[in-house]
């Protein structure tokens, strides 16, 4: 069981990825994003090489369907594979093979891409959509993807033999001011291994480690969180 959210705020200031999944490490294999290019999620058979590619493609200001298209042509295996891009420019694409397990499918609209696989039903990502859609831009962006991901476990999550994903412990820590500061306080470790391929700049403006919301994976509840953005917001 995986399921995903991709977003790009309403300002293009923030982009980032979420991802549940019942397999540990997740923040190693499905997710990346790139400032002033977008972000991109790859999972069911993941094939990780969409990612760097993938990042490549978007920074030449190619726009996510365009992506998606040539990293599938690219692909001699892609009826396995999921996958969600959404470009600099809030434009979404996302892609379920017909071999991912089911079941597996998803939903765009603008600035977001939303895809599981292994779920109890569509009922899932509509939940995790519908949830996504209620946030507000004014809301800190990070919780905006953590609610998304809330949304998928309540609606059912799993509809495989794996363990649920467990949010008693999971959510208060990401949530918490305190322990994001501490993930900046590591970020040079995190980054790479969350697949936050740059920071540089957005919309224009610079972005620096400090102010970029790199990552919190949290192994044992197999849950992570990335982001990068352009400004910094309120946490707590």
């Amino acid at each position: 069981m995986t399921f995903s959210i991709v977003a790009v705020s309403e300002d293009r200031e923030w982009l980032g990825v979420a991802v549940a999944s019942r397999v540990l490490a997740v923040g190693r294999a499905v997710q990346a994003a790139a400032v002033g290019a977008g972000a991109i999620a790859t999972q069911a058979h993941c094939n990780m090489t969409y990612r760097p590619r993938g990042i490549e493609l978007l920074k030449t200001g190619m726009s996510a369907p365009d992506v998606m298209a040539a990293l599938l042509a690219e692909d001699p295996g892609p009826d396995g594979r999921q996958v969600g891009i959404v470009d600099r420019d809030r434009v979404s694409a996302t892609y379920t093979g017909p071999n991912a397990w089911d079941w597996a499918g998803g939903l765009t609209g603008p600035g977001y891409a939303i895809q599981g696989n292994i779920l109890a039903g569509k009922h899932v990502v509509e939940a995790m959509e519908r949830a996504w859609l209620s946030t507000t831009p004014d809301e800190p962006f990070n919780r905006r993807l953590v609610k998304a991901l809330l949304a998928g476990d309540r609606a059912g999550a799993d509809g495989g033999a794996g363990v649920l994903v467990r949010w008693r412990w999971a959510v208060p820590i990401a949530l918490s001011g305190v322990a994001l500061i501490a993930v900046f306080a590591v970020v040079s470790y995190f980054v790479p291994a969350a697949g936050v391929s740059d920071i540089g700049t957005f919309a224009g403006k610079p972005v620096h480690r400090k102010n970029a919301l790199a990552a919190v994976n949290r192994t044992p509840e197999r849950y992570c969180v990335i982001g990068v953005g352009s400004r910094t917001v309120p946490l707590a």
